[in-house]
């Protein structure tokens, strides 16, 4: 009798334990929808909330104003994904700058703890339709890229066009890697070749630099007519009094100054595009930008590595870059927040002013243009879409300077790096450079790209072995790795050993 009670008690306390352990973890979520209680109780908008969670078996966590508040439900759910659903007018740039400074919050690091990004449209429809869009793959391999020459050779794209702002207009047809270069005596030969090019292409990525603040879209550089400037009407995307038609084929949008009358409102540019171009993924900036290091950083990541991430960890890994170079350059840049107007007509004027005040404060320093640029721009920057959505550049493994794998056993992982038999340290740090400076009359240097990875799945406490066979720059997180200051050899493979909690 003693015997079988005991055995009872046994197995009601390893149930107990079970049950507490169980318990421990169930709050633990990949897939965290966050979602206003004014769109929760609105029931066409709840349909995109219900449909996220249906794809994603996704936690729902509300909030009031904004997204900060949940932050301590966050901490518990230690999510890896995050989706915001908002409606558009509610999208201000505080709302933005809010949820990029909390997205850091939920553990005592550094650097960001989750992806996210917004799902929002010009109604409840246009929303769903975004939500729809991106749980399809899809592979990049067209381009249409406006008032920017860093794609000039096309190498990344099957087909292309490209207008420099030097009023040069650039083709590849994607029959062969010719590039045909073509110019035009007359601004409106040219409107008209582009456009004509762009409805018939329907390329897979739109790339603009944008001047001004004043929620237009100019294709042509100094353009005053009404006919070459894109404008949002009623949710859609007009030229005049003519219907921009991009639509039937799900897109990325990057603009580099998106920014000035373009958040906290249905008719904007951004919100145009993802409801009338099938644009599926947005990046842009909810402030006037100059130095575009949320653009054109994101960019060289998802570029370089060609089909190595999805645009949401290439977006993702460029936000780490900036704490990463940020906390190398001065730590108390990264607990220091910028001032922002709130008139789009001063916003110019109040950059200039943050960037004289910190010019005087950083002038010993020769980067001064660059910690300004990472300072000012690392609460702006804004992603529209689903963070889960597996949208990549196209599939260039073959020119790729190095492939990397993983595998864990027990409390350690082993991170395996092979490099190329043709590897070049211009490949490794990345080729493509960046956008034209009008403030600095420089170009943004988004710097030499570290050996990156985005771990398949999260690690937990990963550390950096003490003893290594090699003496590189590691920096390890529980989501990704970055490697400094390592000159491998071509043809060589390398090992990276961290130490993980089980």
């Amino acid at each position: 009798m003693i015997y079988n009670n005991l055995k009872y008690c046994r197995v009601l306390l390893l149930v107990i334990g079970l049950f507490l352990c169980a318990e421990g973890k169930a709050d633990e979520k990949e897939y965290v929808v966050l979602v206003g209680k004014s769109v929760q109780s609105d029931q066409s908008w709840k349909k995109v909330v219900d449909r996220l969670v249906e794809i994603h078996q996704a936690q729902v966590v509300e909030y009031d104003e904004f997204a900060s508040e949940a932050l301590s439900r966050l901490k518990e759910l230690l999510p890896r994904y995050v989706a915001i659903v908002e409606k558009p007018e509610r999208i201000s740039r505080q709302f933005v700058v809010d949820l990029n400074q909390m997205s850091r919050k939920v553990d005592e690091d550094i650097y960001c703890d989750f992806l996210w990004g917004i799902i929002t449209g010009y109604d409840a429809e246009a929303a769903l339709a975004l939500v729809e869009r991106g749980r399809e793959s899809k592979e990049v391999r067209s381009a249409w890229c406006l008032r920017n020459d860093d794609f000039r050779d096309g190498k990344y794209f099957e087909t292309m066009g490209l207008y420099d702002p030097k009023g040069v207009w650039y083709e590849k047809n994607g029959e062969n890697d010719t590039v045909s270069r073509y110019t035009f005596k007359d601004q409106s030969a040219m409107s008209k070749r582009m456009l004509a090019w762009a409805e018939a292409a329907q390329p897979d990525l739109v790339v603009y630099q944008v001047e001004g603040v004043d929620n237009r879209m100019p294709l042509l550089q100094g353009t005053e007519k009404e006919e070459e400037i894109v404008l949002s009407r009623e949710g859609k995307l007009w030229l005049g009094n003519r219907h921009l038609k991009l639509g039937g084929q799900y897109r990325v949008y990057f603009a580099q100054m998106s920014g000035g009358q373009t958040h906290a409102t249905r008719e904007s540019i951004p919100i145009a595009w993802l409801n009338d171009g099938d644009v599926t993924a947005f990046i842009g900036s909810t402030t006037f930008s100059f130095h575009g290091r949320g653009t054109w950083g994101t960019l060289k990541y998802w570029v370089t590595d060609a089909g190595r991430f999805t645009l949401a960890e290439a977006y993702f890994l460029n936000q780490q870059d900036m704490l990463w170079r940020l906390n190398e350059w001065k730590p108390e840049l990264l607990h220091r927040s910028c001032q922002y107007s709130d008139d789009p007509v001063k916003m110019i004027g109040a950059c200039y002013r943050a960037y004289n005040d910190f010019q005087k404060k950083e002038k010993e320093n020769p980067e001064v243009v660059d910690k300004f640029g990472h300072w000012y721009e690392r609460d702006i920057w804004v992603y529209y879409g689903d963070p889960l959505w597996d949208v990549r550049v196209k599939d260039l493994s073959h020119d790729q300077p190095y492939t990397i794998s993983t595998r864990v056993k027990g409390e350690k992982c082993i991170v395996t790096i092979k490099i190329s038999a043709d590897y070049t340290w211009e490949r490794l740090c990345g080729e493509f450079c960046a956008s034209y400076d009008w403030m600095t009359s420089l170009h943004c240097a988004v710097g030499d790209l570290p050996i990156c990875y985005f771990f398949p799945r999260r690690l937990k406490n990963p550390r950096v072995r003490s003893r290594q066979k090699i003496d590189w720059n590691i920096t390890v997180n529980k989501d990704f790795l970055f490697i400094r200051d390592a000159y491998p050899e071509a043809g060589k493979t390398y090992q990276v050993v961290l130490d993980v909690d089980k």
